[in-house]
């Protein structure tokens, strides 16, 4: 008889602790800090944006890009086509350094574009305005790496999880570094955005 006791009282027990861990996940979320932060973070859902493109680059140039409001870039891909045998890159010039987002130099073993990036949706759209000519400085390609050419899709090789703020009033600029004789078409952008 006393061992009966003793299984009643363990699956008591077991279900107050099953209440508990339950109540908890309910209402600690509510629970704030100090500063009025929650005490629990969750994952947000994302959503990426995609601007249909039709860039084509036979010159190394800058764009001015920028959003209305003031956002976080949180994320930047880029899908196109290499067209010749020169080298073709495109980076994000920040006030914090240069973010590569494509280059048609790689590994010779390396798998091609297979990164992906996350996402935090807020719904607005880049406004890419051209700017200036640049000039084009040839990198040497070391050994182990190769050029490539043909399409690329939504590549983002240092730029797939970033934080840079951007407005009309703080636009950031993104680089397109084409060797002559060589052709960058660029016809996606997809990106997500943070407030």
């Amino acid at each position: 008889m006393k061992s009966k006791y003793n299984w009643q009282q363990i699956e008591i027990s077991l279900a107050l602790m099953v209440v508990f861990i339950l109540a908890g996940f309910l209402v600690a979320p509510h629970i704030k800090m100090g500063n009025g932060a929650p005490l629990i973070t969750g994952f947000v859902s994302s959503e990426l944006k995609t601007q249909e493109l039709n860039l084509v680059i036979t010159e190394s140039q800058n764009y001015q890009i920028f959003t209305p409001e003031s956002v976080n870039l949180s994320s930047l891909r880029l899908s196109g086509y290499v067209d010749g045998e020169g080298q073709a890159k495109a980076y994000l010039k920040t006030a914090n350094g240069n973010i590569l987002i494509y280059s048609n130099i790689v590994k010779k073993t390396a798998n091609k574009n297979l990164i992906t990036g996350m996402a935090t949706a807020i719904d607005q759209e880049i406004v890419m305005v051209p700017e200036k000519t640049v000039g084009f400085n040839r990198e040497t390609i070391a050994e182990g790496y190769e050029l490539v050419s043909g399409p690329f899709y939504d590549t983002c090789l240092d730029s797939c999880f970033i934080s840079e703020e951007f407005s009309k009033d703080n636009p950031l600029t993104l680089v397109f570094e084409v060797e002559p004789g060589t052709v960058l078409k660029i016809t996606k952008l997809v990106y997500t955005l943070a407030s």
